[in-house]
């Protein structure tokens, strides 16, 4: 982007307006973590899903890891409500 002088105001990109380049920022930035959230899903689910694809043609293997990943998913939803319930105080507001 180039720096362009305007009397004694320097603006940046190709309008004059605040609005319509606070706008246009707005919209560049929507574009970025959009873009960025659905490679990184896409990674992520890639990657997650790649012990399952290898291990389809063992069923005990396959079987096993779809136990340890609802079992890790189960506990982690316990942790997670406990530590809301009882040590962020969420239940202290239905008690009171």
């Amino acid at each position: 982007m180039r720096r362009k002088r305007s009397g004694n105001q320097f603006y940046f990109g190709k309008s004059k307006k605040l609005s319509r380049s606070t706008l246009t920022g707005v919209f560049w930035g929507i574009g970025h973590t959009s873009t960025l959230f659905i490679v990184g899903m896409l990674t992520f689910t890639t990657i997650i899903g790649i012990p399952f694809v290898y291990s389809k043609k063992n069923v005990l293997i396959n079987r096993s890891l779809a136990q340890v990943a609802g079992t890790v998913s189960f506990l982690f939803g316990i942790y997670y409500m406990y530590n809301l319930g009882i040590n962020e105080g969420l239940f202290k507001l239905w008690v009171q």
